[in-house]
């Protein structure tokens, strides 16, 4: 199945874009799953920077152009 881009400008939008916000946004999703599981646990201060850390890279990647 391919995907369609759609040429706005000098811009082109579509999946090919989006593939690092796409790839941060599902390890930011297995990060807050594995912040509960430690939680469970117990490890509070780890679970905490676990979080903080695995979440930024979305932060971080979304003014890079």
């Amino acid at each position: 199945m391919g995907f369609e881009l759609k040429k706005i400008g000098d811009e082109s939008f579509g999946m090919a874009k989006s593939l690092i916000k796409d790839k941060s946004y599902y390890f930011a999703l297995e990060i807050i799953g594995l912040y509960k599981t430690l939680l469970k646990q117990n490890e509070y201060v780890l679970s905490k920077q676990l979080l903080k850390s695995g979440t930024s890279i979305g932060a971080n990647a979304r003014p890079v152009k």
